[in-house]
């Protein structure tokens, strides 16, 4: 695609497929003029202007994500992963009545869709709230794929949340197993390893972490404190 874009700069396909292809490898800096352009060339077309918008939430561009997704929605408005795209980004915002609005819908349209399923849960989970409907919609997206570490690290929260210490420290272990360290998981864990007492662990935890992701004030202040 690298080498058809220079024959061929005003080709959708081609503009779409490059950026894309560079989209899935997370380099969205380079994917943006790419699915941009595609957007240019095809106004109408939903893949486009949906990765396109999801392009601009990875690059923080949140008002611009917004008017391109909506842009498919018009188009294609009971398309459930759009509608999911688009909560994911309003909770991003703090704007819950407006995300949680939207998760409602899209669960009206497909019940038992996992990624909605677990997006929605680890969005209550984040809040405190509706824990136990949120355990219940993972606990969905785990049946569906036992294996996803997004999924994984979802319910080991919300076990978390409600105190279950133990459970929680299962599944968020499986969840680094099987899709390798984060910042997020890796602080999760250490927040669970201090619930359980085991502090020094914890610190460990917290400090991997913060390697991974410096700009995490509230670990350095874990650390600092050597507990949640």
């Amino acid at each position: 695609m690298s080498e058809a874009i220079l024959s061929f700069p005003e080709d959708f396909y081609v503009n779409l497929i490059l950026g894309l292809s560079l989209a899935q490898q997370s380099k969205h800096e380079e994917a943006e003029k790419y699915l941009k352009k595609s957007t240019l060339l095809n106004p109408t077309d939903v893949t486009a202007l949906s990765a396109y918008g999801f392009t601009l939430n990875q690059l923080k561009d949140n008002d611009k994500a917004i008017f391109y997704l909506n842009q498919a929605l018009e188009i294609e408005p009971d398309e459930v992963q759009l509608i999911g795209t688009l909560a994911m980004i309003y909770n991003g915002m703090q704007s819950h009545e407006l995300s949680d609005s939207l998760y409602e819908r899209a669960l009206e349209l497909k019940p038992d869709d996992p990624l909605i399923n677990n997006n929605y849960s680890y969005a209550f989970a984040t809040r405190g709230i509706q824990l136990e409907r949120a355990l219940k919609m993972v606990q969905i997206s785990i049946a569906a794929d036992s294996l996803n570490s997004s999924y994984l690290d979802t319910i080991g929260w919300v076990h978390f949340m409600l105190g279950n210490y133990k459970e929680a420290k299962l599944y968020l272990e499986k969840a680094i197993e099987v899709g390798g360290e984060s910042a997020v998981m890796l602080d999760h864990l250490a927040d669970t390893e201090s619930k359980l007492g085991n502090k020094e662990r914890a610190i460990e935890l917290w400090k991997n972490s913060l390697k991974l992701d410096p700009t995490k004030i509230e670990i350095q202040n874990k650390i600092d404190k050597g507990a949640i």
